[in-house]
């Protein structure tokens, strides 16, 4: 099966968190994240070695949305819910990388920006509702950028 007839959810909300494909306009957003997290993020994450232009984060998320409607990346934008249930303050990236659409395997990834280690608990979470809702998937490898030594939050529900 082709994989751009497979319905993948653009959009995945839990009590704590929203993730959601990126979008013109989120290239600020993720470059504040990064430049807050460099430090933390490159030991991890190869993309993380400089930090980016606003224009190149920009660019980053546009290239991301258009990989992930043709099916070829499926890289989210996860923000903090707000009070009112919107998006809130944008905490990280996540993504299912390296797909086999044959065999239905992925890679998952995902960063916290340095203020937002509550998140990937509530990634973790908010990732396997995303795995059960179409995508199918038979097997996934999971790779992270976070502070081994962080303190787990009490409460991982999402």
């Amino acid at each position: 099966m082709d994989p751009l007839l497979i319905d993948v959810p653009e959009r995945i909300e839990t009590e704590r968190l929203i993730l959601r494909c990126p979008q013109p306009g989120d290239g600020a957003l993720v470059n504040a994240a990064v430049f807050e997290s460099l430090e933390a993020l490159r030991p991890f994450m190869p993309w993380a070695q400089t930090a980016p232009s606003v224009d190149e984060s920009e660019l980053v998320s546009r290239r991301a949305q258009a990989r992930f409607r043709l099916r070829e990346d499926l890289v989210m934008s996860m923000f903090e819910r707000a009070a009112d249930g919107g998006e809130g303050r944008y905490v990280g990236g996540s993504g299912s990388h390296r797909i086999s659409w044959e065999v239905r395997r992925f890679e998952i990834g995902y960063w916290p920006d340095a203020a937002g280690c509550d998140a990937r608990y509530a990634h973790l979470r908010a990732c396997a509702r995303y795995r059960g809702a179409g995508a199918a998937v038979q097997r996934g490898r999971r790779r992270r950028a976070m502070n081994p030594t962080a303190a787990r939050p009490p409460n991982i529900n999402a």
